[in-house]
């Protein structure tokens, strides 16, 4: 009963059973699948880096590959409701149960009837039903696997039994034809034979609600039965007079599927039982069939070893799942519809989980000659072409088919869709020819064209008007469509769109303006002629900014504007594309784009996506590196967006597929060249848990939405350096994720060294090529300044890098101190803002010119700003301090709030004044002066303290404040209430604090700041050196007291000796009347004291000012920082500000640093030299010692030889003695 080259037997699958689980080494285990993903909101609440990655992770490593190695070929399988025990029966005959947990079998038995094809639990799982090549059903106790009873009946093979809900009845299908119903509340039933057929029965099925069974068979036909009417409701026939080998009813009785043994698989809508799709899944025999509980998805299993997921009712292409090296031959499918377990001939069990939903669907399977898309306001529900006076709408409601209606339009037109409006305007174009036309002249002649609103819903015309033109070229809509553009001849006309009044004309070019395109913001106007020239035109303030020529790759094809209207990006037909800024109107980089079809610039992103044949790439500006691809089905034609950016629409050869854009992705999805997708998310699962460096090169261009993530990221946040090192190396894209975080990112974060430095060596290599690469560094500023790396030093170093703006003036005649710094919310800044610079041709100093290519938020008071100072304030890493653009950051900040100090230190040396006035010449005015000042003092700490929470403890100078502010309201309220009782004491302590406070506004004053931090130093170093001299004092005191007692006189009190103790310290005391032993004990303390310890003291504040002093830079600049951020707290209303700016400098060329730069040259030189020094003398000794390692081998062997030598010739001398005595012994034996 076998097939040649196939198993003959095909095996079913059983309803859900299995629950979710996660993946282990150890053991087989059901993974507790994270709904999180599955939910768009889930991506609604922005995450911190690290817990944002964790949460990823997790979920990848669900998708590791997990296998059990069965010791037999499976047939079927059962899983206990406690999900703890796995049943199998075997191909060899066996039952058998075993342990998840431990993948030990505890229990097997030999059924002796040959191979057991299919099992079934009830019971509570007590009790196992089995069926196989004796053709008799068994009841088994899983205890112990012993027969309670046997169900008698089919005259063949037992292939298939399901058990219903309600375990009263049990249905099997045999190679005898026959289905039987079981009534299993007996011990031993009677058959009720209820579907019959020609052949054996391979396939059957039990709906859910336990209602239908269906039977597929060897003749060739399939039956359904109503279980409930207890008759057959249908019998299908397959055309192709193929065995059906297994059939599906989904679980909501939306399909019945039918699968044959060509791989050809037949979907009917249940009840209507039409043939809604026939198709080829399988290359060999569909051996298993399971769907998903919600009837959208259905999973086949086949003899090519392969799974495939298939979505109902569309004709995406299936997902595949390979790894399976033999049949498959059962699948079970989760509760919750998410892990497939399949069991195959290569003596395994595999768990699958299935990948998040696919990010495309195919709209429209109708094949459409190429042809422009047009996407009006409601996206899927707008959708039109045009071409050849024929408008066409995908028909939503109908999967999207193409109806043409024709327009009745008598001339050649020009078409736009208002997607604002939704509705199509259509330009009369005529032939007319002009000759004899001087440039800017009036004398041209005007025609009339017709302009002409249609509905493109009915195709009815709105309005049809009359318009005066010279020739009608290109025509475009402006963004927010008040405007209708056209380009003429020689002329560009722009028209309100609802009155189609003129609103302006520029007439500059020679020729035909065949190509338009607008900013985003609406100002400027982009018009290109025949000849490559492109005119930069303002339509706000209707002037003619500037021209340019691109004429160095032939033709213009299209121009798109970048979101932030930095950006004019020129394609030609050679496939170059030239961007340019708009700012300056030069050129900065040239694309190379060749096959390139279409191009498109997104206005919810920094990404222009480019459409060729078989792929679509998205380009990052200002990087523009490819960050991310888009594998097309087949060769494709044409590509537009939904008027929302989110979802692609794209035009192939086949139909109409749509992609959700990856830059608004709510759900978790995946892009790049993913096939087989499961090995994409089984390679992520293998790398989120394995602690060895894996790498594919493979899935470079992927990325993973809506985090906008990649596996640079993957590997920087694993610790994978080696693959981190591989991946740069093979151009893995360095991107910046949605949450704006990159790898260097995470490596900061993570202080991953390894990682840190191999990403610096990427970005110094990109920064070479192209400066603007820099602008991935604008989220990382913080990080690397909090960073222990020391690379960060470096880093900072290229923040501040040469601008490639080729137009700058170079020399300057003016007095303007220098360096100058200067803002700009452009990355190529407009030349008003050097205007102070007088510059000049090629006379005067000479200058440079450097900015930074990210922006900064440098606005007093923001978030952002505050961050980076608390950093700079709490950073360890001392060495950025060094660098030149954290020290402009911190100047430059300066400026901006230094006056809010400024007025701080003048009121505090009025309220010092006042008080010190009051303390010398009293008076009621002097006592109110001061306490209002004391109250406005009170007021801006209270500030202070409320917007930097506890971080207003940490600096000590507000601990001053505070007493300050207490004892100076209490010398107020004393002085005016009690009088002047305890008011002497208390103004002495308001005086010594408010002094002492005082102290810190000298930081204000860059010559005295420095001091100030020395102090602080010295103050802090000297503690243990006071505790040393207290110590000894205080020993001292004792000793005088005993010593200097007179017994004669009336002894003093303690405190006496203590002082003359510390008296003696600072050089005060009188030896006259001394006795011997008093002046040994004053010997013994100046020795200790005044002289050992004074002079250690010196040395002690020494070593703190060489400390200092090699540290000036980085005092100075933390002590700046604390005054910045103290001062940024009072700007409040600035907190969520997150404008940000581009830095300029312009500084002179000074001799010291050309003499420097050639010194550096030098140096370098001589440090080569050296170097080939040094290697050749390494060269040298190497050879040497292989010369001598030679002459010693040459010295071995001849030593051996000379050995060899004597050994031969003893061994001869033992032989002439051996023969010796051979000879004599032979003689003695003659004798």
């Amino acid at each position: 009963m076998m097939m040649a080259g196939v198993d003959e037997k095909p095996l079913m699958t059983t309803s859900p059973v299995f629950g979710a689980s996660t993946i282990s080494k150890q053991a087989f285990v059901f993974p507790t699948i994270s709904n999180d993903f599955e939910n768009p909101d889930f991506f609604l609440t922005s995450r911190p880096m690290a817990e944002e990655l964790q949460e990823v992770i997790y979920y990848l490593s669900e998708f590791k590959a997990s296998k059990i190695v069965t010791p037999f070929k499976g047939t079927s399988i059962a899983l206990s409701k406690d999900k703890t025990r796995f049943f199998f029966g075997s191909r060899e005959g066996r039952i058998g149960v075993a342990k998840i947990d431990t993948k030990e079998t505890i229990l097997e038995i030999d059924l002796k009837e040959g191979t057991i094809w299919t099992i079934a639990l009830c019971d509570n799982d007590r009790t196992l039903f089995s069926g196989g090549c004796g053709g008799i059903i068994r009841r088994l106790s899983t205890s112990d696997m012993s027969e309670i009873s046997r169900l008698i009946g089919h005259e063949d093979e037992v292939n298939v039994i399901f058990i219903s809900n309600d375990e009263k009845k049990l249905f099997s299908a045999s190679d005898d034809g026959q289905v039987i119903m079981w009534d299993i509340t007996e011990m031993s039933p009677k058959p009720n034979v209820i579907i019959k057929h020609n052949s054996r029965i391979v396939g059957l099925d039990l709906s859910v609600d336990n209602k239908y069974i269906v039977s597929g068979s060897a003749d060739a036909t399939a039956s359904v039965y109503d279980l409930i009417e207890q008759k057959e409701i249908i019998r299908i026939s397959n055309e192709s007079y193929r065995e059906y080998w297994s059939v599906k009813i989904t679980p909501k009785n939306t399909w019945l599927v039918l699968a044959d043994g060509a791989g050809m698989l037949y979907l009917y809508k249940f009840g209507t039982w039409e043939l809604s799709k026939s198709i080829k899944i399988h290359t060999r025999v569909v051996r298993a069939i399971t769907a998903t509980s919600d009837d959208k998805y259905i999973i086949t299993g086949g003899y090519d070893n392969d799974i495939k997921l298939w979505e109902l009712g569309s004709d995406n292409d299936p997902i595949t799942f390979e790894g399976h090296t033999d049949f498959v031959k059962f699948l079970l499918l989760s509760d919750d519809s998410k892990i497939i377990y399949s069991m195959s001939d290569d003596c395994s069990i595999q768990m699958w989980k299935i990948p998040p939903c696919k990010n495309s669907s195919i709209l429209s399977s109708q094949k459409i000659d190429p042809t422009k898309i047009y996407v009006g306001c409601q996206n899927r529900q707008s959708m039109y072409t045009f071409s050849n006076n024929k408008l066409g709408k995908f028909s939503f409601n109908n999967k999207f088919s193409l109806e043409y209606k024709d327009l009745t339009l008598t001339e050649s037109v020009i078409g736009i869709l208002n997607p604002i409006k939704d509705e199509f305007v259509f330009i009369e174009v005529k032939n007319i020819y002009h000759y004899n036309y001087f440039y800017k002249s009036s004398s041209l002649k005007t025609n009339d064209f017709s302009v002409t609103f249609i509905n493109p819903l009915t195709c009815e015309t709105i309005r049809s008007e009359i318009i005066a033109l010279y020739q009608v070229c290109s025509a475009i809509i402006s963004h927010d469509g008040k405007f209708l553009i056209i380009g003429e001849d020689h002329r560009c006309t722009i028209f309100f769109y609802d009155t189609l009044i003129k609103y302006h004309s520029f007439l500059s070019h020679k020729g035909e303006i065949n190509r338009l395109a607008l900013s985003l913001n609406g100002v400027y106007l982009f018009a290109s002629d025949e000849q490559n020239i492109v005119k930069c035109l303002n339509i706000v303030n209707r002037t003619e900014v500037k021209g340019i020529k691109d004429i160095d790759a032939g033709s213009i094809k299209k121009m798109v504007v970048s979101r932030d209207n930095e950006f004019l990006i020129v394609l030609h037909t050679s496939g170059i594309a030239n961007v340019w800024s708009i700012a300056r109107m030069i050129k900065i980089n040239t694309l190379n784009l060749e096959g390139v079809l279409d191009i498109i610039y997104v206005k919810n992103a920094d990404y222009m996506f480019c459409l060729y044949e078989t792929l679509i790439k998205a380009i990052h500006f200002p990087t523009f590196i490819t960050s991310f691809e888009i594998v097309l089905r087949c060769k494709s034609v044409e590509f537009e967006f939904s008027n929302d950016f989110k979802e692609i629409y794209v035009l192939d050869e086949k139909g109409l597929m749509v992609w959700v854009n990856p830059l608004t992705a709510d759900r978790f999805y995946t892009y790049g060249g993913l096939s087989p997708v499961n090995k994409f998310y089984q390679y992520l699962g293998k790398l989120a848990v394995s602690k060895e460096d894996i790498y594919d090169p493979a899935y470079n261009n992927c990325i993973l939405e809506p985090f906008h993530i990649n596996m640079m990221h993957l590997y920087a946040y694993l610790n994978k350096n080696s693959s981190l090192a591989q991946c740069i190396q093979d151009n893995c894209p360095f991107i910046i994720s949605k949450s704006n975080y990159t790898a260097l990112d995470i490596c900061l974060q993570s202080n991953n060294e390894i990682g840190i430095n191999i990403l610096y060596s990427r970005i110094k290599q990109e920064t070479i090529k192209n400066p603007m690469f820099l602008s991935v560094l604008q989220n990382s500023i913080t990080r690397i300044c909090k960073s222990l790396s020391e690379k960060a030093y470096k880093f900072l170093d290229l923040a501040l890098s040469p601008s490639i703006d080729s137009t700058l003036g170079r020399y300057r005649h003016s007095n303007v101190p220098l360096p100058l710094f200067l803002y700009s919310s452009t990355l190529f800044c407009d030349k008003t803002i050097f205007s102070d610079l007088s510059i000049v041709s090629t006379e005067g100093e000479t200058l440079q010119f450097f900015q930074t290519y990210f922006k900064l938020n440098m606005n007093p008071g923001a978030n952002e700003s505050l961050d980076l100072i608390k950093v700079l304030i709490s950073t360890e890493n001392e060495t950025i301090f060094l660098s030149k653009f954290v020290k402009i950051v911190l100047e430059e900040k300066w400026k901006k709030i230094r006056s809010v100090l400024y007025i701080q230190a003048l009121l505090y040396l009025l309220y010092l004044i006042v008080i010190s006035c009051y303390s010398t010449f009293e008076g009621v005015f002097l006592l109110i002066f001061s306490f209002v000042l004391n109250v406005i003092l009170i007021l801006y700490e209270l500030k202070q303290a409320i917007s930097s929470g506890s971080d207003y403890f940490s600096d000590p100078w507000n601990y001053l404040d505070l007493i300050r502010l207490i004892f100076a309201t209490l010398m107020f309220i004393t002085d005016i209430i009690v009088g002047t009782v305890y008011s002497e004491f208390i103004i002495a302590i308001v005086l010594l604090v408010s002094w002492m406070r005082g102290i810190a506004y000298f930081r204000v004053i860059k010559a005295t700041r420095y001091y100030i931090n020395l102090i602080y130093e010295v103050i802090l170093d000297i503690i243990p050196f006071l505790m040393i001299v207290l110590y000894s004092t205080l020993a001292f005191s004792f000793i005088f007291e005993r010593v200097f007692r007179d017994p004669t006189k009336e002894p003093f009190s303690y405190f006496f000796y203590l002082s003359m103790s510390w008296e003696l310290n600072l050089g005060s005391f009188s030896s006259d009347e001394y006795s011997t032993l008093m002046y040994f004990a004053f010997v013994l303390h100046a020795i200790l004291n005044p002289i050992l310890m004074l002079n250690l003291l010196i040395s002690v504040m020494s070593n703190t000012f060489e400390r200092v002093n090699s540290q000036v830079e980085v005092a100075d600049s933390k002590e700046l920082a604390k005054m910045i951020l103290e001062a940024e707290l009072v700007y409040a209303w600035n907190r969520d500000n997150i404008e940000k700016e581009y830095l300029y400098m312009i500084k002179g060329v000074e001799i010291e640093e050309i003499q420097d730069s050639t010194l550096a040259q030098v140096r370098n030189i001589k440090r080569k030299v050296a170097d080939i020094g040094r290697n050749q003398s390494v060269m040298v000794e190497n050879i040497n010692k292989l010369t001598m390692n030679v002459n010693e081998l040459k010295m071995c062997n001849s030593k051996n030889l000379e050995e060899q030598q004597r050994l031969l010739e003893n061994q001869r001398n033992m032989e002439s003695i051996v023969q010796e005595i051979f000879t004599n012994v032979k003689s003695r034996q003659v004798e």
